[in-house]
């Protein structure tokens, strides 16, 4: 399980930090070394279109991800995740997404948690562009 916000406000482009505490059923805090893998997937809910190409992407402390001793789960968005997939030309929207971050513990049991994280952005343009 993650806990982490349910919304994030940011403007088309910028740079973005997304943390939260990865924790296991019993509450405590999971920290890297007792980890032997960790993925990402990040998808739009509108369009179902995998967001930046994150689709099962190692993140056990790649790829823009930190897990830290203390569980703490720390996203550094690159400017492609922060980009409009399914209204490129409107100025302001919500793009709902969803994070998917998978792990498997020490034992090598597979654990989940899905996050459902409403991102308003905010466009700095009018034109189109190519939305990864």
């Amino acid at each position: 399980m993650i806990i982490s916000p349910f919304e994030i406000s940011i403007v088309e482009g910028e740079t973005v930090v997304y943390s939260g505490k990865l924790v296991g059923e019993d509450g405590a805090p999971v920290p890297a070394a007792a980890l032997s893998g960790a993925r990402l997937t990040y998808y739009s809910v509108g369009s179902g279109k995998i967001v930046n190409g994150r689709a099962n992407q190692n993140i056990l402390n790649a790829n823009g991800v930190t897990i830290a001793v203390d569980g703490t789960l720390t996203w550094k968005l690159a400017e492609a995740d922060v980009r409009m997939v399914d209204h490129p030309l409107q100025q302001n929207a919500t793009h709902r997404a969803v994070f998917v971050f998978e792990w498997l513990d020490s034992q090598g049991v597979a654990r989940q948690a899905v996050r459902e994280v409403d991102v308003h952005i905010q466009r700095v343009s009018y034109g189109p562009f190519d939305a990864p």
